[in-house]
């Protein structure tokens, strides 16, 4: 028995241990149809969005090879219509972002932001649901009024946030820390 299971591996997603030979094997009979292998390595990837009952706004949980080979998970968000351009923050880095951008907050209010990166790339996280948006030079990342968020950085990189005046018609959340607002009156 104590030989069955050192020759087994913790499996990360349900906690029991399985033969590695047989990882498809084991979480096809956990998960069923929402068990993917990652087409880069093969690891273990499920689809928590249909695998639960109800909805969780989940993406997929990471691969535990992380390759950089694997694909990006970009936004592709256009600004609303009625969007009337407001100001930039200055250009930020690695070394220069204030400590409240990477932790949880909201943009100004009556604004929404386009995360837009100029060199190297982060990753957009929202708070509610635990969506990462990858964003990059090419890819930029919009950011909705009244919706919590933080930035994670993973290098060094250069970016700014364009802030636009947008019609909110909801409920502010006055408690929301709020750090564009000071970003925008330098």
């Amino acid at each position: 028995m104590e030989g069955e299971v050192m020759n087994k591996k913790h499996c990360p997603c349900c906690g029991t241990f399985y033969d590695p030979e047989k990882i498809s094997e084991h979480h096809l009979a956990v998960f069923g149809e929402h068990f993917h292998g990652c087409p880069n390595c093969g690891a273990l990837k499920i689809d928590m969005r249909t695998a639960l009952p109800e909805p969780t706004g989940k993406h997929l949980l990471s691969c535990v090879c992380a390759s950089p080979k694997h694909k990006k998970h970009y936004q592709g968000a256009k600004l609303p219509a009625n969007a009337k351009f407001s100001v930039s923050t200055p250009v930020l880095t690695d070394t220069t972002v204030p400590r409240q951008i990477l932790g949880k907050h909201m943009t100004p209010k009556g604004k929404c932001g386009m995360l837009v990166v100029l060199k190297g790339n982060l990753q957009l996280v929202w708070e509610d649901t635990g969506v990462i948006h990858d964003a990059d030079p090419e890819h930029p990342v919009l950011l909705y009024p009244e919706r919590y968020h933080h930035i994670q950085m993973d290098g060094p990189s250069e970016f700014r946030i364009d802030f636009y005046e947008v019609k909110y018609t909801g409920k502010y959340d006055e408690n929301a820390e709020r750090p564009g607002e000071e970003l925008i009156r330098w």
